[in-house]
C-alpha cells in the first residue's frame, strides 16, 4: 500500500503542477466542495480533485464520471479518474481510463506511466514495459518510469536490463532506486 500512496501523492502533485488551470484554482479559490460550479465538466473535475485530495476516491470517481458525461473530451479527467481507481485497487478500470486519456492526449507521459504501473500490479510486466517505454520516449528523464520499468524487467527475467534501468532512475534523482539495486542486482 506504500507504493499506492506514493503514486497517489505523485498524481496529486502532478495535477497541481501541470494541470493548474483545473486543479490549482479549485484548491486555492474554493474552501469546500459546495463553492465549485458543477454546472460544467470542469467544475466536476475540480470537485473530483478536491475529493481525491481528501482520500474520498469513490466520491472523486463519481464527480469525474459526471464530468465525462458532460464533456468526454475534458482534458485530464480520464487520467484523474484512473488515478482514483488505482487508489481503490481497481487496476482494470484504471487501465481503461488511462487508455482513454492516451487517446485524447497521446503526448501525456504520466498516462502511459500510470497505465504501466496498473499493468505491473496485475503482473502483466511485458505490457507494462511497453507503457514505460512510451513514457520514457515522451519524457527521457522520467525517473519513476525507469525505476518501474527496471522492476518489471527484473520480474520478467531480464535482470541485466532491469538493473540498468534502476541505475538510470538513480541518476535522474530517484534515490530509493539504489536500495532496489542492492536488493536485486548484487
Amino acid at each position: 500500500m506504500k507504493i499506492a500512496s506514493l503514486i497517489i501523492g505523485l498524481n496529486c502533485l502532478f495535477q497541481i503542477l501541470s494541470n493548474a488551470q483545473n486543479c490549482l484554482p479549485a484548491v486555492m479559490q474554493h474552501k469546500n466542495n459546495s463553492q465549485i460550479d458543477t454546472g460544467n465538466a470542469s467544475g466536476f473535475n475540480q470537485r473530483g480533485t478536491l475529493k481525491f485530495n481528501k482520500n474520498d476516491y469513490k466520491g472523486a470517481i463519481m464527480d469525474y464520471t459526471k464530468a465525462i458525461e458532460l464533456n468526454p473530451k475534458e482534458k485530464y479527467v480520464f487520467y484523474n479518474r484512473g488515478s482514483a481507481k488505482i487508489a481503490l485497487e481497481d487496476y482494470y478500470g484504471a487501465i481503461d481510463d488511462f487508455t482513454k486519456e492516451i487517446e485524447l492526449n497521446p503526448g501525456f507521459a504520466n498516462a502511459f506511466y500510470n497505465r504501466g504501473w496498473s499493468k505491473s500490479r496485475l503482473t502483466k510486466y511485458r505490457q507494462a514495459i511497453k507503457d514505460y517505454n512510451k513514457a520514457i520516449e515522451i519524457d527521457p528523464k522520467f525517473a519513476a518510469s525507469f525505476f518501474n520499468r527496471g522492476l518489471a524487467k527484473i520480474y520478467s527475467g531480464d535482470k541485466q536490463g532491469g538493473c540498468l534501468d534502476l541505475s538510470k532512475a538513480g541518476e535522474y534523482g530517484l534515490n530509493n532506486a539504489y536500495d532496489s539495486i542492492k536488493k536485486f542486482c548484487h
